[in-house]
């Protein structure tokens, strides 16, 4: 028996609450919180005690949205009544009756935060693997550009799935990544080092796939997938190595 539409992405979804998945630039987190929204679930990112931190973004007293908040000190505090909760999410005040805050006894779900190649990562869930590694951010060959983050009215299924489709390229993409005149796709090669997916493009008959090219934005190559990066949604030209110095 073949499985519905939907219980297929829900099945994805469960599975991807284990992995990281960017929710913000690191660079967004200053004297305000942020709204992010990951697999369904709405969150507010804050940098509390110097670091960030992923709660739920729903105030347990009124339901108000804690993005629309404020940072004060090292808590984050609520736009509503002024309830304000500490980087583990647990209510620190209540202002209209401080005497009141250990017996009330309020708390906010807080979820795994960590940084790394200046994206704040978060993980519903207990991480199955390590946030992927972007070891050309200290490569001085490389320039790194950040996109504006935009909306995508698809389903998480469905954009996996767009990112490893190369057969669209020239016509979707056609004299960018892809030729119309040229739609043929060549066998791709996937392996695996460890937990992570990698797979090479040079069958894909765009310019400068598969190899070092100049262009205005700087040096480009071959990408690299993990399962982390996929989960995520995310595309990063991310390796310049050889085909001929991978392992094995």
């Amino acid at each position: 028996m073949s499985m519905s539409p939907e219980s297929a992405a829900g099945s994805l979804y469960e599975a991807l609450l284990r992995f990281w998945h960017p929710v913000a630039y690191s660079a967004q987190l200053h004297d305000k919180p942020v709204a992010a929204t990951l697999l369904g679930r709405r969150l507010v990112v804050a940098r509390l005690n110097g670091k960030a931190q992923a709660m739920e973004s729903r105030c347990p007293h009124k339901g108000a949205n804690l993005s629309l908040g404020a940072i004060v000190g090292d808590t984050l505090e609520c736009a509503y009544h002024g309830w304000r909760f500490n980087h583990q999410g647990r209510c620190v005040l209540t202002p209209a009756r401080e005497e009141l805050t250990d017996t009330i006894r309020a708390s906010i779900q807080t979820y795994p935060t960590t940084e790394s190649a200046g994206m704040v990562w978060v993980c519903l869930e207990e991480p199955e693997f390590p946030v992927p590694a972007f070891p050309e951010l200290g490569d001085p060959e490389y320039r790194v550009l950040q996109g504006e983050a935009y909306d995508w009215k698809t389903s998480t299924p469905r954009r996996l799935e767009n990112f490893v489709d190369f057969s669209h390229f020239a016509y979707v993409h056609d004299g960018t990544i892809g030729s119309r005149s040229n739609p043929r796709v060549d066998a791709v090669d996937v392996w695996r080092e460890g937990h992570v997916l990698r797979f090479d493009r040079a069958g894909v008959k765009e310019p400068g796939a598969g190899r070092l090219w100049k262009s205005v934005n700087g040096p480009c190559a071959t990408p690299t997938w993990s399962p982390s990066s996929i989960a995520a949604g995310s595309a990063n030209c991310v390796s310049a190595r050889p085909r001929h110095e991978r392992p094995g």
